[in-house]
């Protein structure tokens, strides 16, 4: 999901052209994570330091799992914990 026009893309040539329009227009934050939420999208991880985007998530809905993952080790622990 872009986050400069909150859709779904496919390919790694989307990809590029959406980071380049990116840069000189504003995030659609809100916009993506309910896309994501309502294509079915559940669980989120922040990866890096800091809780900033798991609160954002956390404003949009509080029907969603997060989890923040500071090191490889949390990495590690988390995926244990979620294994099936």
């Amino acid at each position: 999901v872009t986050n400069v026009d909150a859709k779904i893309i496919q390919t790694g040539n989307e990809a590029r052209d959406a980071l380049i329009r990116q840069i000189p227009n504003p995030v659609r934050w809100w916009q993506s994570i309910e896309l994501l939420i309502n294509e079915g999208v559940n669980t989120f991880i922040e990866v890096g330091a800091g809780k900033v985007l798991t609160g954002l998530i956390r404003k949009i809905s509080r029907d969603v799992q997060t989890f923040n993952v500071e090191s490889v080790d949390d990495y590690e622990q988390l995926r244990a914990k979620y294994q099936s």
